[in-house]
């Protein structure tokens, strides 16, 4: 038997010897070829195949310059290739500059010419626009976001939704990507990458004319159309237009392929979508915008510009939840790649197929969309609860062995069980991290009828026109409402109507006696005394131990030193933390919620989902998150601008693909005069593309 084994052992390393020879072999023969490769890409020429003579069928290399001669060759190359590049940047001018590429296809990398295509069988492939990058090291002083082993990939025409808790360094990310930072410094050139960070800049461009010209591609081709337009009286510019890989006709194909002449149309749809008025959009400057507003021209140019890569963080942030339902419906179509971060998971469910979960340090790659995730997820995280749980029973069982047979006869079985034991590793669990809990106590009783009385109110501001007209509404205790319409029509002043802060002009508002109602405001959290503590705020406002008041303060996630620091030190989810607490601890029968899910993270919108649900209490929400509008309220209050409150016969699925179906009627209606000009030059060969 042991003879048998020594055999088995000589023949397995012999195969192994093998292997590793042959894999020798295999790397010389690639270095050769690619020293074979780069001899001749210097320039070196290969010989025709002799015959009858010696060395028959073999190439006659000629001999490479050494030394000096070539260094000076090498540098008369690079002096060539830049007189050629300059050449051609001072042809085509300003309108095309560094961009002009003399790697390969003679055109900027992000203009399609002579029958290029993303995806196109048969036609001329454009240069990849996949990214990989195997070693992503992500760090921000004194903090590791990401470790050293993590992969980043994002595929052409894939859309990667980003999950994650506050503070994992979501941002931080796709900062440093479109920038091009450390460690994505070697994302390739031509990959065009937008990010939607800032406001754009106000100035005299109508928001329609910097959407225009914010497709990089569509401008470039048209600054070459000007250009060869301008040669035709200048022999000079069109002998230097004549030595470029391109000419006019080819420009035109394009253009026709990209529809240029319906880019207004384009324009007009998605600036009308994200809630401008045609008007507006036509003749107000950018710089006479707010910057909510200009946050939204920003959003707009680059949808229309229609980048490689589009980065979204928080898009909907600066939007209302009818723009918002709008934007889902335009990404679910987008034909390029797409990364997006979000805190409303019908959002991110609608509109992404790839999924980038960011937890512990690292990042992990789902197919699917949100929901797929979470199934996913929630099984694999079973799958290795139920692996711990085997192996944790398993060691219990062998340490027990091994501490009943330590001295017996069979010790050297338990020595080898103890050393087996040493190298096993305990598979760790894929547990979520710990989340904010939301818990309002119960109000008093108030009985079965309605709190709150809206009798024929009517509202204006002094001086001018009517936002409400003859509203007649009731709340409950058991009411879960959400507010929804167009931003400007009237809903924060509903709010501060029901809670008082406002009175009508006209009809009145009853509440019950000894009532009490809260309301949080997307401003409540700037209203709070910054150089305080929040456990100082609390006394301030309240009466109560300072036991009392940190145990409440600790139920919102606000504990031990965070209740000592000061107010203006925290991050807007702390501060957010302090004013719900305040909120809370009022003990309010109706509670009034204005945007309550800025500066949260999902799993932190899932907790106040639950802890509304479990309020005994009346709700009011007013939200552009669709999935606490569709979670925590069975009402539906429609604002809008015409100055009616009507409750909507329906959910909020059928609210939603109501504003959908609207969306395309009044699109259609408001570029009916472009749309009957583009049928006019749809097929006409001779069109203005400007």
């Amino acid at each position: 038997k042991r003879k048998r084994g020594r055999e088995r052992e000589r023949k397995i390393k012999r195969g192994e010897r093998e292997r590793e020879k042959e894999k020798q072999t295999r790397a010389r023969e690639r270095k050769k070829e690619i020293r074979k490769g780069e001899y001749f890409r210097k320039g070196k020429k290969m010989g025709k195949k002799g015959k009858g003579a010696k060395g028959k069928g073999k190439a006659e290399e000629t001999k490479a310059p050494r030394g000096r001669a070539a260094k000076r060759q090498e540098e008369a190359e690079i002096a060539a290739e830049n007189k050629e590049k300059e050449a051609l940047s001072a042809a085509v001018g300003t309108f095309v500059g560094d961009d002009y590429d003399l790697s390969g296809q003679g055109w900027p990398g992000y203009v399609l010419l002579k029958g290029q295509s993303y995806h196109g069988v048969g036609k001329r492939r454009a240069p990849k626009r996949d990214i990989h990058i195997d070693h992503v090291y992500l760090t921000v002083p004194g903090k590791v976001l990401l470790k050293p082993e993590t992969k980043f990939k994002a595929i052409s025409g894939r859309k990667y939704g980003i999950i994650g808790r506050n503070g994992l360094g979501k941002s931080v990310l796709m900062t440093r990507l479109s920038r091009r930072e450390e460690p994505f410094q070697n994302v390739p050139e031509h990959i065009t990458i937008v990010h939607v960070e800032q406001e754009i800049q106000g100035d005299d461009r109508t928001p329609l004319g910097a959407v225009l010209q914010s497709n990089r591609e569509r401008e470039w081709l048209l600054g070459m159309e000007r250009k060869f337009e301008v040669a035709e009286t200048d022999e000079s510019l069109m002998t230097e237009l004549e030595a470029l890989d391109f000419d006019l006709v080819d420009i035109h194909d394009r253009l026709r392929e990209i529809e240029s002449h319906k880019a207004e149309s384009k324009a007009s749809r998605i600036l009308y979508g994200l809630g401008f008025d045609e008007k507006e959009f036509r003749t107000k400057k950018t710089r006479e915008f707010s910057g909510g507003w200009r946050m939204r021209i920003a959003l707009a140019c680059a949808l229309f510009g229609e980048p490689d890569l589009l980065i979204l963080d928080e898009p909907t942030n600066h939007l209302d939840l009818e723009a918002c339902i709008w934007l889902e419906n335009y990404l679910s179509t987008w034909k390029k790649s797409l990364l997006l971060v979000s805190h409303d998971r019908d959002f991110v469910n609608g509109t992404v197929d790839n999924i980038i979960h960011l937890h512990n340090q690292t990042l992990t790659y789902y197919k699917g969309d949100f929901e797929s995730f979470m199934k996913i997820r929630g099984t694999r995280q079973r799958e290795l609860s139920n692996k711990r749980d085997a192996q944790l029973r398993k060691r219990k069982k062998d340490e027990k062995f091994v501490r009943e047979n330590r001295t017996s006869n069979q010790a050297k079985k338990a020595k080898a069980v103890k050393a087996r034991m040493a190298k096993e590793e305990i598979v760790e669990e894929d547990t979520d991290d710990p989340s904010l809990v939301f818990s309002f106590p119960p109000p008093s009783k108030m009985g079965e009828t309605a709190v709150i009385s809206i009798k024929d109110v009517s509202f204006h501001y002094p001086g001018k026109d009517n936002i409400f007209n003859n509203l007649e509404l009731a709340i409950y205790m058991d009411s879960r409402i959400g507010c929804v319409g167009p931003n400007g029509a009237g809903k924060s002043t509903l709010l501060k109507l029901i809670d008082g802060q406002l009175t009508a002009s006209k009809g009145e508002i009853l509440q019950k006696d000894h009532l009490i109602v809260a309301r949080f405001h997307q401003h409540h959290v700037d209203q709070l005394t910054m150089d305080e503590t929040p456990l100082e705020y609390f006394q301030s406002k309240f009466d109560g131990s300072p036991h009392e008041l940190r145990s409440h303060l600790a139920r919102f996630g606000v504990r031990g030193d965070l209740a000592l620091q000061r107010i203006s030190s925290l991050s807007g989810g702390q501060k957010s933390r302090v004013a719900f607490a305040e909120l809370a601890y009022l003990r309010p029968h109706v509670i009034l919620f204005d945007e309550p899910t800025n500066h949260m993270d999902m799993q932190s919108i899932d907790s106040l989902v639950d802890g509304i649900a479990k309020f005994e209490g009346a709700v009011v929400v007013i939200s552009h998150n669709q999935h606490i509008i569709e979670a925590a309220t069975n009402e539906l209050w429609v604002v809008s601008k015409t100055g009616k409150v009507k409750r909507y016969n329906g959910d909020f699925a059928e609210y939603k693909d109501e504003i959908i179906e609207s969306f395309d009627d009044d699109l259609l209606a408001a570029a009916g005069t472009i749309a009957e000009e583009e049928e006019k030059v749809g097929d006409d060969d001779d069109v203005d593309y400007t």
